[in-house]
Formats: structure tokens, sequence, C-alpha cells
């Protein structure tokens, strides 16, 4: 299996620490570690081997649900370790260790300032872009940190986070000053890592973990199978949504690591996207081809649905103009919807095979970037009345799954896909494309 890049995510500049703090362990330490990470895996090997997990019960039959066969045919997913829900601020990663408030306090690490040790590299400048990326093959699965700077186009691999699965979702959470990346895995946890802490062996919080023995029946209160998709509220720090092959999306209190509010789905949920600017609105995309939109301030939650025919791939709000939704679709259209009346804006054919991700420029109204498992990315420009096919290309990547564009560049974008690693697209670099855009209004909006 190659190297894929499942998911992407970009921290803007100024937001990360200019010189991350790194744990330090020495031989004896790692030993202690590894031994009670063997010990852990031990009691968790005795469990599974010694009982069979019963049938489960199906929490969205409330809305009359329809299994999703496929998707759990392809994932497997009937044969997940299903338990009780156990919320800790501890790592999933080292069975048995002690959780801390700060790292600081733990008597298993020391933190040593990266700049006193480490070269020049690992200074991150107030001009560098981070880029999370997800990235997973046979052997490991990993969160990279890369950092990205426009001006001098360097771009590299800064530290890698270890996760035990593969990353399906990344989402940066900052919250009360800590900076947290948010990843959505083959399991049903949520893991949220400190964006400045490198070789860190454990996750900052972990939402929705697993513990002991307990009996697996489905929980109310956390996720069941793989987590799909992740969504921060920016205008509301402490909540963060999560959608899941489960059928749910859930909504989480990140401070008190809780679940405070489910929404069920009728399918598998793979897209979910708060609002820009009204913060209890939060859109869905799901399997059965409905985009939603909820009011989580409501009594009825569900306030408007709209049926695309087709299993949605991506759903975004349009940020500089929010009554529009954009979906993505496995029939390989991007379908613009009125948020107010549910009426088709515009319908493009954008790939010959599934819409796997679209992207909106962050300053320039109408860019657009769609991407395929037909192995090719094309820009739109979406804005006016009009539809027009800026640019496509078919970079050696092969099968493309994930875009996103540059929160302080309206021409930059990143792509990821199953193989040759990231790739960082300056429109303005293309000629054709550049001269198109040169001296098009942009647009920052002030939340």
């Amino acid at each position: 299996m190659p190297t894929v890049i499942s998911s992407v995510c970009w921290v803007p500049k100024g937001v990360p620490q200019s010189n991350p703090d790194r744990i330090k362990l020495d031989d004896t330490q790692i030993q202690e570690l590894m031994q009670q990470q063997h010990d852990g895996t031990d009691e968790v090997m005795d469990d599974t081997q010694d009982s069979a997990i019963p049938a489960e019960e199906d929490i969205s039959t409330e809305q009359g649900a329809t299994p999703a066969d496929n998707i759990e045919q392809i994932y497997n997913l009937d044969a997940y370790d299903i338990e009780e829900q156990a919320l800790q601020l501890t790592g999933a990663s080292m069975q048995g260790l002690t959780c801390y408030s700060t790292p600081a306090e733990d008597p298993y690490i020391t933190l040593d300032n990266i700049s006193d040790t480490s070269s020049q590299d690992f200074t991150i400048e107030s001009t560098d872009n981070l880029v999370l990326v997800g990235r997973a093959d046979d052997e490991y699965s990993v969160i990279e940190v890369h950092i990205y700077n426009e001006s001098t186009e360097d771009q590299y691999c800064h530290h890698e986070v270890m996760l035990n699965a593969h990353p399906l979702s990344i989402e940066l959470v900052r919250l009360e000053g800590v900076s947290l990346i948010a990843v959505g895995t083959m399991e049903p946890e949520i893991e949220l890592w400190d964006l400045d802490l490198v070789d860190s062996i454990e996750p900052y919080i972990v939402l929705g973990m697993r513990k002991g023995k307990s009996k697996k029946k489905l929980s109310k209160n956390r996720h069941n199978k793989p987590v799909l998709c992740l969504s921060w509220n920016k205008a509301t720090p402490h909540l963060l949504a999560s959608g899941s092959a489960d059928r749910t999306v859930r909504i989480w209190d990140i401070k008190n690591v809780v679940c405070i509010e489910t929404l069920l789905h009728p399918d598998v949920v793979q897209s979910i996207a708060w609002h820009p600017y009204n913060t209890s609105q939060l859109l869905t995309g799901c399997v059965d081809g409905c985009v939603r939109i909820f009011d989580c301030t409501t009594e009825d939650k569900l306030i408007s649905a709209v049926s695309l025919n087709s299993e949605i791939e991506k759903v975004i709000w349009d940020h500089l103009d929010p009554i529009r939704v954009i979906a993505c679709t496995e029939s390989g259209h991007v379908i613009c919807i009125s948020s107010d009346t549910g009426e088709i804006l515009y319908k493009i054919a954008a790939h010959a095979k599934p819409v796997t991700d679209i992207a909106l420029s962050t300053f320039l109204p109408g860019l657009l970037v769609s991407t395929s498992v037909d192995k090719s990315y094309n820009v739109w420009d979406v804005s006016g009345g009009g539809v027009k096919c800026l640019h496509s290309c078919s970079p050696a990547q092969g099968k493309l799954y994930c875009a996103e564009f540059s929160p302080d560049n309206p021409y930059v974008f990143v792509i990821g896909g199953e193989k040759q690693g990231l790739t960082v697209v300056d429109l303005m670099k293309i000629a054709p494309v550049a001269s198109l855009l040169k001296g098009k209004e942009l647009k920052r909006v002030v939340t």
C-alpha cells in the first residue's frame, strides 16, 4: 500500500509557538513506558479473546435509518470492539500512564526548548504556515506537521505525531491559549494533540474513550465506529462537532470532555461544517444523499434537508456569501444550494468520477478547487452568475482525496492523494490562471 494522504488542514501564520517544546525520555523511561503499553495490550487481548461481541443496537431507527452495508463491508466496521464510554483526560496510546494537568508536572518527561539544541529548521518563523497532513500506509499512521513559507518556497516536514489508527479527518482547535490537533481515525475516539509539543507520547485530550472490561454495548455518549469528519466552532471555542460511520453527529464540550448533543442520521455522515457566523447552525452531508442544516438551539434541531440524489462526499459554507452551501457528490458533481430556500443555484459536472473534496479561497470570492478519484483537480470561478473552469491538472499523485486553501494567501492551496506526498499549488505561478485572477477584488471578512 502506498503512503496515502487522507486529510489536510492549514495552521494560520502566527498561531504556532515559534520554538516548540520537546519531550525527552532517557532509555530507562522508554523501557518502562514500553512495558506499560505491552501490559495494557495483553489485558485488552485477553478480554477480546474470551468473549464475542454481541449484536449492536440500532441507535438511528428513530429517524427511519437504513443500514450502511457498503461502508461496513469496506471498513469491516462491525468487527470493532464496542464498549461503554469513558471520558478521560489521558492518552490512549500508552496504557496505564498517569495524566497531569500540564506536561511539566509529569515526572516521566522533561521539556527543553528546541531552539537550544536543534537546527534553525526547527524554529517556526512568523512568516511560516503549518500544514497538518494525515498519512498512513500498511506500517504506520501519522500526522505530519509541515512548514510552508510562501516567500522562500520552503516546504518540509517539521515533526510527526504517531497515531494508532489511520487518520480520516483533521481539525485545528484553539482552546484557552492552547493549539490542538483534533484527529478522527478508524477508531471511535477523537484525539486532540498539543500542536506545540514535539515527540509527545499521548494526546492532550481524548473524547469518547473506552475504558476497562465493561459490557460491550452501544453508548449514547460516544461514537461506536470510525470518525469521518470534524468541525470546530470558532465562535464558541469549546465546541467540536464530529460525524461518524455510526450514523450520528456528536457535539462535544472539549473543556469538560463530554458529549452534550447527538444528532441522528439515517446513514453514514461523511462531512460537517459549522456556519461561519451563525454559531448554532451545523451543516451535514450524508451517504443517503441529503444535505441537512441543524440549529442546535431549537427543540427540533433539523431546520432543512435537500436531497441531491447521490452520496454526499463533502459540504462547505461559502464563507464570503454564507447563504450559499456547496456540496460535492459521488456522481462527480459540485452543487450549490441556497440555505434559505433549498434552491439549486448551480450544478457542475465537475469530474467523471466521485468528487472527494472541495475548497474555497479564503479571500477571493468564487475561487473553488475540486479533487477527484479520477486523479485530477479542477479550479473553478463560480462568482457572479456563471461557472468557468480556469485550470485542470492531473498530478502524479494518483487518486486525489483532499484539498484546502491557505488561510493567508488566496491563491495557494494544498492537495493530497494516494502517493507522492503533499503538493502545494500557487495559482499565480500558472500563467494562464494568474492572468485571469490578476486584478480581481479580494474580500477579507472580519469575524
